[in-house]
């Protein structure tokens, strides 16, 4: 066979391009040896909700009908309707029967079910040798589940997109004047992977011929029924660069077909029975590449724009994957070019500005270019449905009206390039201020050889040359040239700027952060570096040394030295405020430091420039701290509205520059104030931002003060023995410093001993102008530190009381009375003060472990008693002795413990061994038979516990077999009788809120928790009696209206864990979960319950128990939600208030036994608290911790001001006992 198809491949980073022309003939018979047999199979999703109208049935019977005609269809092809509006259809008709199908409008729109549809008739139903797809959707309004559409359409196009070619076309149909929603019909426009999408907008008040025609148009030429497929024997076939698989097979079209191969073939290629002969083409080059995709470009661009729309992860990963493909092989072919010879062979301004023009013109002609301002585009998903469709319509989005159309859309928000491009215009149009200055003195950079002036001008020239609105921000950036000292320092985000420091000042060494960026671009990579030492250069501290050129930058153009210095501490554009001061700032504070060992003249010169540069650039940012330095209470520390060194600098250049003596007098309180904030700072970074700061807090001062809380407790006394008043007991107190942990904490506040320098050598600058003052400056020591700080007690002991302070006072707001302006924490100038707050805090602890100790004696005391009660009773020798121990309990010292009612400590045992008949108990009978009706039955019925009411519970017919198996059956039947005649809830006067009071009470007030339960204990005469007297209340109505029979034993349960990653953004401090029950078949809308597990953390949350639109399926979400149903094995109980114990200075635990239950595996965890009083304020309880089949851990902590002996305290009080109970499957 000989070959007239010709392959050309071009080498490139990952492979090769191909190009093959494909040239159909009208020669039958040469084409049935060249074209596929696929079939073609053609899908309509049409909107039928009841905005479509009458627009529903006029295209199934008039228009599509006409555009299958003009699209050639037989009268016999099938094609498959799916429609969607409250619930998806699907019909597969041949066309002949369109005419006379009868449909209509109804219901809502949702499209997301439609889509699903789709996907499973692709999947499912769809001809195996069908691979090919036309697709038509057509929808006219707003959809009510856009984020379920973005879903579900982005599953349908990663199952199928590479595995058919499919042309995906859209309609908005406008049947009012409200607007069809882009974004979900472009959903669907993802799919399309063979020509360009078009979303077109058609008015019904078009005729149908002039619909169908339109619409007709967007298929005719799209050759699925004429494509041809390329074979390979090997899998190296890809229609895309990006995607992450190859194939044997790829579709061709009629026409140039470009694909992409993993490698040089080294078997025959086949289109049909035809062989493909290949010609192996030279490398790449940027004509060779723009010549290649100019056929694509416009495919590409569409197919982006439809991504930005859609807006999902998905779609963003698709862009990334896209722009990261053509970002690196035009930047591979580019390194090549001749444009970087000139910045390689000259690093002044005047070449980087030729650069920037070649680079311009470059751009111009990029195709990666045009794609990236599309895919950089973040507006785009802000726009309206109006603006979306113009947007997806508008080829070239490198339009000025294109562009215009997405900023118009978006009122906010900073966009750097204009916000730099329009200050260098209004500095250009004033740069003749600065004429007259000779910058022949000014600092020069070693690099660029140009001064800070030069920079200006440099970048004035770019408005001379018209070529501004060209370049970007980084482009500016890199011709600013703001010269200043060399140094290295961090990089980072820097929320804060006031935290950046400089690690090292290279003195001497003139350079801009200009000059970084341009030799980061030269070297390919690499920093720049200090001349002859090669150190390397992370960042510059500008230095200005001419008050105009300052005063100049300021006023015209104040982001060029904001934005500089933030890429020099970020390595990113930002907007954060007094980034350059804070810069500058820390070379001043850099400078500090150096000095104190060398006073050369180089630094001494480069402090007074730092000094002067940032008192010009700050101005009066600080000014509002000046106000604070007064006379203040000197029991307290000194407010400064808690501002710490750096920011105190521009203050203390205030205050040498008024020279008030009445306020330099306050410069010793104020370097105390800093003194304590700096400590505080470093010292809270070894806890800050943890969960359990406190904790690590609490325990750091422990140790630092030798806490040993079991070597120097107050001892408790024996159970049952009275303890001594709380005034009467001397807690320990005494400190016992470790020495070696606090010269480890020394360690990490070296520096703070410099701020002491930092007054005197602004002063030296400011006041005599003569920074030569600054050589008689003593070099710090801790005479001259203590001097300094004006106090009268050894510098070591001064840190330790401020590292105490630090740990005891961890916050801001234990710190700091910010609406009195004061102070909460005292002046350590004091030093009986200082001490007198270590011992408290020592006392306190000491004091805390006593509680805790008379707590845990409490727990033994009542436990142990109540041991005993139960014990008394179940050995009782005669009924009336019984009855005294039921009646008034046991009395031990001054503890005394009786079972009063169900919540009582003991209950639960005396009524387990009770029902064990493997407890030797004499009286047994006897006792049920008091602990069932509550009352002395052979004393006139005098109540004995419980009120005298009768025990409700659960347990009833275990009670019942107790006797039967004894064979007591008719005494039981006695007992029966008189539990169900007294089991009366007795009510206040009149009538509830249900209407039911003492003459008409509800079968909760005879002691049934459902009407149910009633109904299954009493005779069918007196369950017909109450349904007679409450016919209208109790939900007697549906009962008697239902068949269904429940067990009382058996309620139905459905529980699952649903994944953390369910979590979706709510508001700026919420989230939420949409929880998917569908697998649980539920009937009727359930009552729902949810408690929360993790590994950390979850203690904090609060309201995840709070349900909102609960329904039989809940809201519908992705199927992370693992479902267990049917046989649900279920436990509960109640753990004593007795079993809490300390966790921290703010929280409870109680780790809860479940053993009892006999859990086969790890149940759902559920828990509620309850108590006599004040556990409303509490939180965190329902959180479970470490759940296992025999245990799990909870927490609880007070929402007010209670701190954790309060709360323990409360909780034995107010019997803070927790309910739980557990299911498992």
């Amino acid at each position: 066979m000989n070959s007239d198809l010709e392959l050309f491949l071009y080498p490139n980073e990952n492979g090769y391009i191909g190009k093959l022309t494909l040239n159909i003939s009208n020669d039958s018979n040469i084409n049935e040896n060249l074209l596929s047999k696929s079939n073609v199979s053609t899908i309509v999703i049409l909107d039928r909700s009841g905005s479509m109208g009458n627009s529903v049935p006029r295209f199934v019977n008039k228009i599509l009908p006409e555009i299958f005609k003009s699209l050639n269809y037989n009268d016999a092809d099938i094609i498959t309707l799916i429609t969607f509006d409250s619930n998806p259809n699907k019909y597969t008709i041949p066309i002949r029967q369109l005419t006379n199908f009868n449909i209509k409008c109804q219901g809502q729109t949702f499209m997301a079910p439609g889509i699903t549809m789709l996907t499973n008739f692709i999947r499912n139903e769809l001809p195996k040798d069908c691979h090919a797809l036309r697709l038509l959707t057509i929808s006219d309004g707003e959809v009510h589940d856009q984020n379920q559409v973005q879903t579900v359409a982005s599953q349908l196009t990663s199952l199928i997109k590479n595995d058919f070619i499919i042309n995906s076309q859209a309609i908005r149909l406008f049947t009012s004047s409200s607007q069809p929603d882009t974004r979900a019909v472009s959903s669907l426009l993802q799919l399309n992977n063979t020509t360009n999408v078009n979303l077109l907008d058609l008015k019904t008040s078009l005729t149908d011929i002039e619909i169908s025609v339109t619409i007709a148009s967007l298929f005719s030429n799209d050759s699925l029924n004429r494509h041809a497929i390329l074979k390979s024997k090997e899998t190296i076939l890809k229609t895309t660069p990006w995607q992450t698989s190859t194939y044997d097979t790829i579709s061709l079209f009629p026409g140039e077909n470009l694909f992409w191969l993993s490698k040089l073939p080294t078997t025959t290629l086949n289109v049909g029975k035809k062989i493909v002969k290949i010609h192996l083409q030279e490398q790449l080059t940027v004509e060779t590449y723009e010549n290649l995709l100019k056929t694509k470009i416009d495919y590409y661009i569409n197919q982006l724009k439809i991504l930005k729309i859609v807006n999902t992860v998905e779609s963003q990963i698709e862009i990334n994957d896209i722009m990261n493909y053509f970002q690196n092989i035009e930047n591979s072919l580019l390194s090549n070019d001749n444009d970087n010879n000139i910045l390689l062979n000259d690093s002044s301004l005047r070449a980087r500005l030729q650069y920037l023009k070649n680079s311009i013109i470059r751009k111009k002609k990029s195709f990666v270019m045009r794609l990236s301002q599309i895919a950089n585009d973040d507006k785009v998903s802000q726009l309206n449905s109006a603006q979306q469709a113009e947007y997806l319509r508008s080829i070239d989005n490198t339009s000025k009206n294109a562009r215009g159309l997405a900023r118009r859309a978006v009122t906010q928000g900073l966009d750097f390039n204009e916000i730099l491009r329009k200050q260098i215009r209004i500095m250009s149009e004033h740069i003749h201020e600065l004429n007259d200055i000779d910058d022949n003195d000014h600092l020069v950079s070693f690099f660029s050889q140009d001064t800070t002036l030069g920079g200006i001008r440099a970048v004035c020239q770019l408005v001379t040359d018209d070529i501004l609105d060209d370049v970007n921000a980084n482009d500016i950036l890199r011709m600013i040239n703001i010269v200043g000292i060399a140094c290295s320092g961090p990089i980072g985000e820097f929320p804060d700027p006031m935290t950046w420091r400089v690690n090292e000042l290279y003195l001497g060494c003139y350079v801009s952060l200009s000059d970084i960026l341009t030799a980061f671009m030269q070297s390919k990579g690499q920093p720049l570096q200090t001349p002859a030492t090669n150190k390397i250069i992370t960042n510059v501290i500008p230095i200005i040394e001419n008050e105009r050129i300052a005063k100049f930058l300021q006023k015209y153009a104040p982001s060029l030295l904001e934005y500089t210095c933030s890429i020099g501490m970020r390595r990113l554009l930002a907007d954060v405020p007094m980034t350059s001061g804070y810069t500058i700032c820390a070379g001043v504070w850099k400078l500090v430091e150096d000095l104190n060992v060398n006073k050369s003249e180089l630094h001494l010169k480069t402090f007074d420039q730092l000094v002067k540069t940032y008192e010009i650039v700050v101005g009066n940012y600080f000014q509002h701290i000046m106000p604070y330095i007064k006379e203040q209470d000197d029991r307290f520390s000194y407010y400064i509205a808690n501002n710490g060194t750096t920011n105190m600098i521009s203050p203390f250049i205030k205050l040498y520059r008024e020279n008030d003596i009445k306020k330099l007098q306050q410069i010793p309180k104020i370097l105390r104030a800093l003194y304590t904030y700096e400590i505080w700072q470093a010292i809270r970074k070894q806890y800050k931002n943890r969960d359990d700061s406190d904790i690590i807090a609490q325990k750091m001062l422990d140790q630092l003060v030798g806490l040993d809380l079991n070597k120097y407790k107050t001892l408790v006394q024996p159970l049952f023995e009275n303890e001594p008043l709380l005034n009467e007991i001397k807690f320990h107190d005494q400190i016992h410093i470790d020495e070696l942990y606090l010269d480890e904490l020394f360690k990490t506040i070296y520096y703070v001993d410099y701020i002491t320098l930092l007054p005197k050598y602004i002063s030296a600058v400011i006041n005599n102008n003569n920074t030569n003052n600054i050589k008689d400056i003593s070099s710090i020591n801790e005479n001259s530190i203590c001097q300094t700080l004006n106090i009268n007690y050894d510098l070591k002991t001064f840190k330790f009381y401020n590292i105490i302070q630090a740990l005891l006072y961890t916050s801001k707001a234990s710190r700091v009375d910010s609406d009195n302006e004061k102070m909460k924490i005292i002046d350590l100038i004091d030093e009986k003060a200082a001490k007198n707050m270590v011992q408290d805090y020592i006392r306190k602890r000491f004091e805390n472990q006593y509680s805790t100790d008379l707590a845990i004696k409490g727990r033994s005391e009542r436990t142990e008693l109540v041991g005993i009660l139960v014990q008394s009773i179940l050995q009782s020798h005669d009924h009336n002795e019984m009855i005294k121990l039921m009646r008034e309990g046991l009395t031990r010292g001054k503890i005394q413990l009786s079972i009063t009612n169900s919540s009582s400590l003991g209950f639960i045992e005396l009524k387990d061994k009770l029902l064990n008949l493997n407890e030797k108990i004499p009286r047994r009978l006897d006792i049920i038979k008091v602990f069932l009706l509550g009352r002395d039955y052979k004393n006139n019925d005098e109540p004995v516990w419980n009120n005298g009411n009768v025990l409700f519970t659960s347990n009833f017919n275990d009670f019942e077999q107790i006797f039967i198996t004894l064979g007591y059956v008719n005494e039981w039947e006695k007992i029966k009788t008189e539990y169900f005649k007294r089991n009366l809830h007795i009510y206040r006067d009149g009538f509830n809120r249900h209407g039911h009071g003492n003459t008409k009470p509800s079968y909760w007030a005879y002691g049934f928790m459902t009407l149910q339960l009633y109904k299954d204990h009493v005779s069918a005469e007196i369950f017909k009696e109450y349904c007679e007297i409450h016919h209208d209340c109790c939900g007697v109505s549906q009962i008697l209206a239902t068949t269904t029979t429940v067990a009382t034993n058996q309620v139905n349960y459905c529980g699952g864990f649903s994944s953390f990653t369910l979590w979706q953004l709510y508001s700026s401090n919420g989230m939420f979960m949409n929880i998917n029950t569908t697998s649980c078949n539920f009937i009727s809308t359930p009552v729902y319950f949810t408690s929360m597990t993790g590994s950390n953390n979850h203690l904090s949350l609060s309201s995840y128990t709070a349900i909102y639109s609960p329904t039989t399926t809940t809201t519908v979400t992705t199927t992370i939600t693992t479902v267990a149903t049917n046989s649900a094995y279920y436990c509960n109980g109640i753990s004593s208030f007795t079993l809490w114990q300390l966790y921290s200075p703010n929280g409870l635990f109680m780790d809860i036994d479940t053993t009892g239950c006999r859990f086969n595996s790890t149940p759902l965890y559920f828990t509620s608290m309850a108590g006599t009083s004040s556990h409303w304020d509490l939180a965190g309880y329902t959180a479970i911790y470490s759940p296992t089949n025999t245990s799990f851990r909870i927490y609880t902590r007070s929402l007010n001001t209670m701190n954790s002996t309060e709360m323990l305290s409360y909780s034995q009080t107010y019997i803070w006992n927790v309910n739980w109970f557990g299911i498992s499957y």
